[in-house]
């Protein structure tokens, strides 16, 4: 996903286009819809996201995972920052905590989920379910939540001194269930993302102080 913010004639309030592009995994699983805001000034997301979730297996679901990649960037202790100190990429280590960037997940649209995290991938949500999902059904589920975009310094996507955005991995993403388990892994900047093959849908509500903003979805793969 990238941004390019430019100044505006002062006449001209908030000008916003989103360019949508459909990533095509093959015959798709899951279905999400997302309605994405942008406040240029807080360099946040708030997202507004429908999933549905599809059991193609022959097991019941009491629980699904969620890839949650731009929580990587929200302490010194995820998978993401304990890489890049072994690389002695040391402007993640010494920066501050508003340069970082995180996941706060706000809201749900039921009670039947608990949300939590693995202990050792605080970037991967556990959905745990109090009604399972029966295979060959789907269960749909409404999230709210806010990203807050990180500096371009230390993996080269986030928002530039320039005051560009360049994104990847920056909304939830179903997790694979194959050979009877979730399959889920941490960000680590190594240009693996592995995600469910699911079929994606865009909205913008966008705004910027900036004045005009060009939004261009550039999906994991």
């Amino acid at each position: 996903m990238k941004v390019n913010s430019k100044k505006a004639p002062l006449k001209t309030r908030f000008l916003v286009f989103l360019t949508l592009l459909l990533s095509i995994y093959g015959w798709s699983q899951h279905q999400t819809n997302l309605v994405v805001k942008l406040d240029d000034d807080a360099r946040e997301l708030t997202i507004e996201q429908e999933i549905t979730f599809v059991n193609q297996s022959d097991v019941s679901w009491d629980k699904v995972y969620l890839l949650d990649w731009a929580n990587a960037f929200s302490n010194l202790q995820t998978p993401l920052a304990i890489r890049l100190a072994e690389d002695f990429k040391n402007r993640f280590e010494f920066s501050s905590d508003d340069d970082k960037g995180f996941t706060d997940i706000s809201r749900l649209n039921t009670e039947n989920y608990i949300v939590s995290r693995p202990k050792s991938n605080p970037d991967v949500v556990i959905l745990e379910l109090l009604e399972p999902i029966a295979p060959q059904t789907s269960r749909g589920v409404n999230i709210t939540y806010k990203v807050k975009i990180p500096l371009d310094d230390f993996t080269g996507y986030g928002k530039s001194s320039d005051n560009e955005y360049l994104l990847k991995y920056w909304y939830l993403h179903p997790a694979p269930f194959v050979n009877g388990e979730w399959q889920f892994y941490s960000h680590k900047d190594l240009n693996d993302f592995y995600g469910a093959p699911t079929d994606e849908h865009f909205s913008s509500r966008s705004f910027s102080s900036q004045g005009y903003i060009l939004i261009k979805n550039d999906y994991p793969s």
